[in-house]
C-alpha cells in the first residue's frame, strides 16, 4: 500500500517537473538580461581591476549621487541600487583578490542603512549576487532560495505576457534600467515624494534587530580591513533638511550610535559627512532624498577633490 502512495508521488512529481521545467528554461531565455546595469558595472570593474585602488561602496544614494563617467580613473562606483550593508561588504571582498592596487574603501552609510536588510525587502534581488558565489545572509530559507534560483518564481505575476510577447511578436521585457521617465527637481518634487521616502526607511527599524546584527557586522569588517591594510572612509550623502527632519528618532538614535562605534572603536577609520551639504538646495534633488542630474555632478566634483588628497 505504502509502495503504491510512494510510487503515485513519484509520478506527480515528474509530471509537475516535466511541465516546469522547460517553462524555466523559456523564462530564463525571456528574462535573461534583466539587469544589464549591475552585469555591466561588475564587467567594468574586472576590465579597470589593475588601476583602481579606491572603491565606493552603497546604495541608490551612492549610484544615482556620484557619476561614474566624472569621477577620477583610479575610483570605481560599485554602489547600487537597494544595496544593503551586508552585500556592500560582500561584494567586495569577493573582489579583494582582483583588485592589486586598492588601498580605499569608501563605504556609504546613511540614516536607514544600519537598519535596512535588503532581503527583507527585495527578496528576489539575491540572485544578483548568487550569481558572484556570495550567499543571502539569512539562514536557508525556502522562498528566498526559489526566488534566488528560478526565474519562472520571480516573474509568476507577468510570466503569461510576457511569454505571448515572446512568442508572438519575438518581444523581450524591458529590461529594469533604474531610470527614471523624468529627471525631477525642485522643491514640489522633494515634497512631492518626502511622505513616501519617510514611510520607508522610518519603517526599516523595526524591533531594532537589523541594527544590531548591522553594528555587529560593520566591527567585523572593521577587523578586516585592519588586517588587509585598507583605509575606509564612512560617506554620508547629501539629502535635504525635510528628510532628515522627518526621520524617526529611532533611526536618528541608531545613526547617531553607529556614529560613536567609528569615532570610538574604529581609529583607522575616517568620516566623509556631506548629509546637509545641499540640505536646502531643491534644485539639487530628483526626491527628498536622491541627488539630480546637476546635484550629482555636482558632488562628484566636490567627491573627487576630496579623496584626491588621500594620494
Amino acid at each position: 500500500m505504502a509502495g503504491k502512495f510512494l510510487f503515485k508521488i513519484l509520478i506527480l512529481i515528474a509530471l509537475v517537473t516535466a511541465v516546469l521545467a522547460p517553462l524555466e528554461m523559456v523564462a530564463r531565455k525571456i528574462y535573461r538580461n534583466e539587469e544589464p546595469e549591475f552585469d555591466a558595472m561588475i564587467d567594468s570593474l574586472k576590465k579597470r581591476s589593475g588601476n583602481v585602488n579606491t572603491v565606493i561602496l552603497g546604495s541608490s544614494h551612492s549610484r544615482r549621487g556620484i557619476r561614474d563617467d566624472l569621477l577620477s580613473e583610479e575610483i570605481f562606483n560599485m554602489a547600487f541600487y537597494s544595496q544593503d550593508l551586508y552585500y556592500n561588504i560582500e561584494l567586495i571582498k569577493r573582489f579583494i583578490p582582483e583588485l592589486p592596487e586598492l588601498r580605499r574603501i569608501v563605504l556609504e552609510v546613511d540614516p536607514f542603512t544600519m537598519c535596512y536588510d535588503q532581503i527583507e525587502v527585495s527578496r528576489y534581488t539575491a540572485r544578483r549576487y548568487a550569481r558572484l558565489g556570495i550567499p543571502a545572509r539569512q539562514r536557508f530559507n525556502t522562498m528566498l532560495f526559489l526566488q534566488s534560483n528560478f526565474e519562472l518564481l520571480n516573474h509568476r505575476e507577468k510570466f503569461i505576457f510576457d511569454l505571448f510577447r515572446f512568442i508572438v511578436k519575438g518581444e523581450y521585457p524591458h529590461p529594469m534600467t533604474h531610470k527614471p521617465v523624468r529627471d525631477l527637481s525642485g522643491e514640489k518634487a522633494v515634497r512631492r515624494t518626502l511622505k513616501e521616502r519617510l514611510a520607508l526607511h522610518n519603517g526599516f527599524y523595526g524591533s531594532g534587530k537589523t541594527f544590531r546584527k548591522n553594528l555587529e557586522f560593520l566591527a567585523r569588517f572593521y577587523s578586516f580591513t585592519e588586517t588587509a591594510g585598507i583605509k575606509v572612509t564612512v560617506l554620508h550623502m547629501p539629502v535635504t533638511d525635510l528628510y532628515w527632519a522627518g526621520l524617526s528618532q529611532e533611526l536618528k538614535d541608531a545613526f547617531a550610535e553607529t556614529e560613536d562605534l567609528i569615532i570610538g572603536k574604529c581609529p583607522l577609520w575616517s568620516i566623509a559627512d556631506f548629509r546637509f551639504l545641499y540640505a536646502g538646495e531643491y534644485s539639487l534633488f530628483r526626491d527628498a532624498d536622491h541627488l539630480n542630474e546637476e546635484g550629482s555632478r555636482k558632488f562628484t566634483a566636490l567627491l573627487n577633490e576630496y579623496l584626491g588628497r588621500f594620494k
